[in-house]
């Protein structure tokens, strides 16, 4: 089971999140996002190991420390191979990256068997649409998510660390961001 830490969105952007995922599904496209029980967001780390209880208390500190982001969410992308992954673009501002390398300075004192995926300098912001498509699944899935309007104006409220394994996603902690 891997770890991964995750920025959630206000309640506008979880449910326009949500309605792309369910016309995904309804499609017969991809319910994946869904039955694995994920919420609307973008991850800021993943990893295999993680001293939960050290990250906690990072947690705190940090959403102490950090106010909630204006973000957009403002174009769609796939990221190429076998997890044919189906994506809404965070549009990166140098807040969102300062706290992405802030994150990371605390990350790596609880996290081993870090992903390099979501590494400072190699991070993609990314709110995931859909995963596991085949390359014809791709191409369906983007036409749906394409009848949705783009930017989408969002702000970041909570942060928190969830369990998962291929086949499903456990929040384990939530806290909100300092307003």
């Amino acid at each position: 089971m891997a770890y991964a830490v995750e920025i959630y969105f206000d309640a506008e952007t979880d449910r326009t999140v949500r309605k792309i995922w369910e016309a995904i599904a309804e499609a017969g496209l991809n319910s994946y996002m869904l039955e694995a029980n994920y919420r609307p967001h973008f991850t800021l780390g993943v990893c295999e190991e993680l001293d939960v209880a050290g990250m906690k208390a990072a947690l705190d500190e940090f959403a102490e420390e950090y106010s909630p982001l204006p973000l957009a969410l403002s174009s769609l992308g796939i990221f190429p191979g076998e997890e044919g992954v189906l994506f809404l673009g965070v549009t990166v501002a140098r807040s969102l990256l300062d706290l992405h390398a802030a994150f990371h300075r605390a990350f790596a004192k609880y996290a081993q068997q870090q992903s390099e995926y979501y590494t400072v300098g190699n991070w993609i912001p990314h709110c995931t649409l859909a995963y596991l498509l085949s390359e014809e699944e791709t191409i369906a899935a983007l036409e749906i998510a394409r009848e949705f309007a783009l930017p989408l104006l969002s702000r970041t409220t909570e942060i928190g660390i969830s369990e998962v394994a291929p086949d499903s996603c456990q929040q384990i902690y939530l806290v909100k961001l300092s307003s």
